[in-house]
């Protein structure tokens, strides 16, 4: 492997976790059970980066022109309005 495909990959996974992080550290720091004041904040920080390290690698694999390529029904690598899931239409 080259220095910039390294370099991209390494970018990627960085970007994902940091997203994965910010995500994560809302639901731990607001929610109903890990939010109570008698959780202590550095249990609440270890579970977030613990979970976000093992969920990183699972979403770094979904290849998210593969997942929704199946309702692509032109194959010109956009979904277009008629061609968006039931659920997600405006």
């Amino acid at each position: 492997m080259d220095l910039p495909a390294a370099l991209a990959a390494t970018h990627l996974g960085l970007v994902t976790f940091t997203l994965i992080i910010t995500r994560l550290s809302g639901l731990f720091l607001l929610g109903p059970v890990f939010g109570h004041p008698a959780v202590p904040l550095q249990i609440r920080v270890f579970l977030v980066a613990t979970i976000g390290l093992v969920i990183t690698p699972v979403i770094n694999q979904v290849n998210s022109t593969t997942a929704l390529a199946r309702y692509d029904r032109n194959q010109d690598g956009l979904l277009e309005v008629d061609e968006t899931p039931p659920g997600l239409t405006p």
